[in-house]
Order: C-alpha cells, then sequence, then structure tokens
C-alpha cells in the first residue's frame, strides 16, 4: 500500500466544498489517482484502488492482498480487456474476482457510464457480469463527453460515506445473486455490459456458462501488520 506525501493534492480527486466533475474524476488514469489520494493499492491480478481509507483484511503467505475494503472518494480501476472504472464511497475487493461498490457508484466500460442514484445502491461485479441492487440508470453524456449525472451524486462523493450505514461486507449482496452471479441482470440492467478478464477470449455465442461458486461470507477482520 503507498500513501500519498503530504499536500499532494494536485488536480483530479475532488475535496469538500470542491466543485465535481464527474468526466475528469472517470477519465483518471490510477497514477493519478494515487497521487491525489491519502491511500491506493493494488490488488493482483485485476484491481487498483484509491481512496480516503484502505483496509487489508487478509492476505496470503507471500503478504498479497487478498480481501480488502475501500471507504471514502474511492476510485477503481479495474485492468480487465476493456479498463473499466468505477467510484464511489465504499469498495469490497476479492482478489479472485469479486468487487462490490455503495454509496451512488459510477461506473465506466467505454462510452458506457452506469449511475447508482441511492447512497443503498450496490455494484457488484463477478466474472462476466454486472449485477446492480437498488435505483439506478444507464447515464447518458453530453457533446463534451461529460456523463450527466444527478446533483445528489455530487454531494456523496464530497461528503463521504452515509455514516448510517454498516460497514459495506459481501451480506449486501442477496446470497442468490453471490452464489450464481451469472443470473440475468436485475431488472431495468440488461443494456448494461459485460466484461472480459485479459488474454481470455470471448466464449462461444450459443455456450452455456457454469454457475461459480458462492464466495466465502464470514465475518472480516483486518489482517495483522507488523506496523506499530
Amino acid at each position: 500500500m503507498s500513501d500519498a506525501p503530504p499536500g499532494a493534492h494536485l488536480s483530479g480527486l475532488p475535496q469538500r466544498g470542491e466543485k465535481v466533475d464527474a468526466a475528469s474524476v472517470l477519465s483518471m488514469t490510477f497514477e493519478e489517482a494515487k497521487k491525489v489520494s491519502p491511500k491506493s493499492l493494488e490488488i493482483p491480478p485485476f484491481y487498483k484502488v484509491a481512496a480516503d481509507e484502505i483496509t487489508v483484511l487478509k492476505s496470503d503467505a507471500a503478504g498479497q492482498p487478498l480481501r480488502v475494503r475501500a471507504r471514502g472518494k474511492v476510485y477503481m480501476q479495474v485492468d480487465f480487456r476493456e479498463q473499466l472504472r468505477t467510484l464511489g464511497q465504499e469498495a469490497y475487493i476479492e482478489s479472485g474476482g469479486e468487487l462490490i461498490v455503495r454509496g451512488k457508484p459510477l461506473l465506466q466500460r467505454g462510452r458506457s457510464v452506469v449511475e447508482g442514484l441511492s447512497d443503498y445502491t450496490v455494484f457488484y461485479i463477478r466474472g462476466l457480469r454486472l449485477q446492480v441492487i437498488g435505483s439506478h440508470r444507464k447515464s447518458s453524456q453530453d457533446a463534451t463527453g461529460t456523463p450527466v449525472v444527478m446533483p445528489e451524486w455530487k454531494r456523496s462523493w464530497k461528503e463521504g460515506p452515509n455514516p448510517l450505514l454498516p460497514a459495506l461486507s459481501p451480506e449486501d449482496v442477496p446470497k442468490e445473486i453471490r452464489s450464481s452471479p451469472l443470473l440475468p441482470p436485475v431488472e431495468g440492467a440488461s443494456d448494461i455490459p459485460q466484461m472480459l478478464p485479459p488474454e481470455t477470449p470471448p466464449p462461444p455465442l450459443k455456450s452455456k456458462s457454469t454457475p461459480v461458486d458462492a464466495v466465502e461470507t464470514s465475518e472480516d477482520k483486518p489482517a495483522p501488520t507488523d506496523a506499530p
């Protein structure tokens, strides 16, 4: 995990009270985001996160993060074949291929942008499919390429996570979705693009994917560290 040096706010992730430009934040690279964020971390093989707070919940024997929770102005870069970027107030990441984002999340893949409309809206990404739980819409872009997002998103991004919500965890995704993430998307989300991991050829057009096993849902605890 890397920490930005004191006073490293240059541009990009807005501070409280600043105007928020969703297009500029979504268009940032991870290298740019980590320069203006207090914390940043790479979770092999796909995920890179920058946020106000990052907690490693579980690591492997070599010290590589396996399970991570991030809070406050979360920027995620997901290096699938076509790169994905997502913003939110909270994220829960499993290195094996699970990402949960909450807090009026925004997700961009190519020219498509999906916008969560509530603090309770959850984006669940597992394997080839994005599932959305809660109110959301596919956001359009204006002539300049700027996503047209709701004013509430801008306020939520500046003010931080909803203090009334418990810590984000796998339990925020219904068990039937987590145990069979390749179910059809929820109503209204059928036009959300699918994603492919890098160097993996697209599946045959008429093939049927085998459901992925459920991920462990036991209570998470921060991994021990050697830091004082």
